[in-house]
């Protein structure tokens, strides 16, 4: 691969590696390790259910053994950038925004209501687990490692028991949203059908909270 076809982007934020673009912008390249190879191998096998998701189109190794993953550009702006580059002195959301939001939700909602996933024993618990970071808040907080907030969760696993999962991003969001569909699946994993788009809601108001937006705005209150 002729290094001298891409620009540097930026550093891979939860990973080694890097991200670069090519000159006439279609095409991203991304560097790392397993974690990466994992990633693209999983972004391959939604891509044929239909997911949004950029399709792979090469992969290798570089001379210095760091796995590189080559995929389509879904656009050169997150909704979460163009969110605060539209602002003019308002904190809502820009209408168009909103709804691009919500048709790429409702395209990814669609993939994944297409082909649920046969949990196996455990499958619940480890989601919780992991969505829920609930080790580290034990470890931070340990006041709430009790048996009241053990039965709480109890009680929210036995109530998700009838809710189907599916094949999740775990870090759904803005900043990961383009209007052609979804990047940055690092994180994927099982999830209950409906847990990457409404937690989206939260990370909206996290992501932009302290960068000048918010989620609603007039007529399309609560569309995203």
């Amino acid at each position: 691969m002729n290094e001298n076809n891409w620009r540097f982007v930026k550093k891979r934020t939860a990973a080694d590696g890097a991200v670069y673009v090519s000159a006439d912008k279609t095409r991203y390249r991304r560097t790392g390790g397993a974690e990466l190879q994992a990633e693209a191998e999983f972004q391959r096998r939604i891509a044929d259910l239909d997911y949004p998701v950029p399709h792979v189109l090469e992969e290798g190794f570089t001379d210095d053994g760091h796995y590189y993953v080559v995929e389509e550009s879904l656009g050169d702006q997150t909704l979460h950038d163009r969110a605060v580059a539209s602002l003019d002195g308002g904190r809502d959301l820009p209408d168009d925004i909103a709804d691009t939001a919500a048709q790429v939700a409702a395209r990814l909602l669609r993939a994944q209501a297409a082909h649920l996933v046969q949990p196996t024993p455990g499958t619940l618990r480890q989601w919780l687990d992991s969505a829920g970071f609930t080790q580290n808040v034990f470890e931070e907080n340990p006041d709430l490692d009790n048996p009241r907030t053990h039965a709480v969760l109890d009680h929210a696993l036995d109530r998700l028991g009838t809710v189907p999962l599916v094949q999740g991003h775990l870090d759904y969001g803005l900043p990961n949203v383009l209007s052609a569909g979804v990047i940055d699946w690092q994180h994927h994993g099982l999830v209950p059908l409906g847990y990457d788009v409404l937690p989206a809601l939260e990370i909206i108001a996290f992501k932009g909270g302290n960068k000048g937006y918010t989620q609603y705005r007039g007529s399309v209150k609560g569309t995203v």
